[in-house]
């Protein structure tokens, strides 16, 4: 019966994988947005896989990110060339691996619930991961690997916290590996395993100094590698701390409506984010459900670091663009579905309501109504191109990368950076 249970489970998990792929593969055979981080990305991979480095077209070294994400694109790009649709497919990869994390995590966060999961649950479940995925995950970002790899971190770290003293150590040396690449993927990663840090450190079974060990460990290695790939790049002076874009208040205001947004139309965010806490309420007040304390606390502490990041460090954003917060729901709804389904059908039912009409709607409009400005697949990235645009030279059709640092950036002679809020004080430079 339970090798029967953990087969099921395997397929369904791959189910959603496959349907989360078939979801992004169709909505995206117009083309693919690209935004100036997803032409950076590209960029660094082009460069990488002819040999030159973790750099621009122009020459200039990338300092605003680390180059895990741009490694892993070098590798599609070597093998089957540069244009659009092997950025595409390489994405796919990333999306189909990370829907099967998440119905992983799912399956291994509710395993101890003495009822099997309904039908319709785990239909719902499979619907609400793989829309959120493709829909704030549609362009070619590191986010897409970070969030290929925060399931399996996130698994790792659950074994490690249920079990007690040395029987934690494992799973600890899993997660650790797992969260240096996150780390080397995106900088916001430093907030994954910070929040994993204090979650192990505060709802841990072992002693006071074996959680603490772990949870300076689980930082601690990450860190480290992070801080000599920065150096090893020159990345130094990516991120000032000059203080955010927006205030705390409105950075706190940006971060809830983003999160309310994956459920349902922005116009409702917040009454839908008051309708998840109400429920996330009666599940824990109806009976102590530790997975869902344990979801709960790493998404709090996680959100909580966000905002002093975005409030504190000078970032080319807002929290506000979702897939800076997209683990929040995809770790919490699941959860709340499987309880409910369970005990408390009405507020179920209100979940579907809430988030399945919408995630249908945004789909077929913003893949197949909306005109945006996309990138076909047939492109190939060009180093001639004009910056933003698409033409055909000699029988190609040729896309020039939109400016971030270029054609403006890089350094002025006195070594200022010339992006972010150094602009001000060097635009007549």
């Amino acid at each position: 019966m339970e090798h029967e249970k953990r087969v099921s489970g395997q397929a369904w998990c791959l189910a959603t994988a496959v349907l989360t792929a078939l979801l992004f593969v169709l909505g995206h055979l117009r083309g693919i947005g690209l935004p100036a981080d997803a032409w950076a990305y590209w960029q660094g991979a082009v460069n990488i896989a002819e040999g030159n480095g973790y750099r621009y077209f122009s020459g200039n070294p990338i300092i605003a990110w680390p180059p895990l994400y741009s490694i892993y694109l070098a590798a599609w790009t070597k093998l089957l060339g540069q244009t659009t649709a092997v950025l595409v497919a390489a994405n796919t990869l990333l999306l189909l691996v990370q829907a099967y994390g998440w119905c992983w995590l799912y399956l291994l966060l509710t395993k101890d619930s003495r009822t099997p999961a309904p039908l319709m649950e785990r239909v719902q479940v499979s619907l609400f991961i793989a829309f959120a995925i493709v829909l704030f995950q549609a362009s070619a970002m590191a986010q897409n690997l970070t969030g290929t790899f925060l399931p399996f971190f996130l698994g790792a770290l659950w074994l490690s916290h249920r079990r007690e003293g040395r029987a934690s150590w494992p799973s600890l040396a899993v997660a650790i590996p797992i969260g240096t690449a996150m780390l080397l993927s995106h900088n916001s990663s430093i907030v994954m395993v910070s929040a994993a840090a204090c979650t192990l450190f505060f709802l841990g079974r072992g002693k006071l100094v074996d959680r603490f060990a772990g949870g300076a460990l689980l930082v601690g290695v990450p860190l480290l590698a992070w801080v000599v790939c920065r150096a090893w790049l020159g990345q130094g002076g990516s991120h000032p701390f000059v203080g955010g874009q927006f205030s705390v208040p409105m950075t706190v205001y940006q971060a809830g409506e983003a999160i309310g947004r994956v459920l349902t139309a922005p116009q409702i965010a917040y009454p839908a984010l008051l309708v998840l806490f109400y429920i996330g309420f009666c599940i824990l007040r109806e009976r102590k459900r530790d997975s869902l304390l344990f979801a709960a606390v790493f998404c709090g502490v996680a959100l909580a670091l966000l905002i002093c990041l975005f409030s504190s460090v000078w970032l080319n954003g807002s929290i506000g663009e979702t897939r800076h917060i997209l683990f929040i729901p995809l770790l919490i709804v699941p959860l709340m579905m499987h309880f409910t389904a369970l005990s408390q059908k009405r507020l179920f039912a209100v979940l579907i309501i809430l988030t399945l009409p919408v995630s249908v709607s945004r789909y077929v409009k913003w893949n197949f109504l909306d005109k945006d400005d996309l990138v076909p697949l047939s492109a190939t990235i060009s180093r001639t191109t004009p910056p933003g645009t698409v033409q055909v030279v000699d029988g190609l059709l040729l896309a020039g990368p939109k400016a971030w640092e270029e054609p403006a950036g890089g350094y002025s002679k006195d070594g200022v950076p010339l992006w972010g809020p150094h602009q001000q004080h060097i635009g007549s430079q």
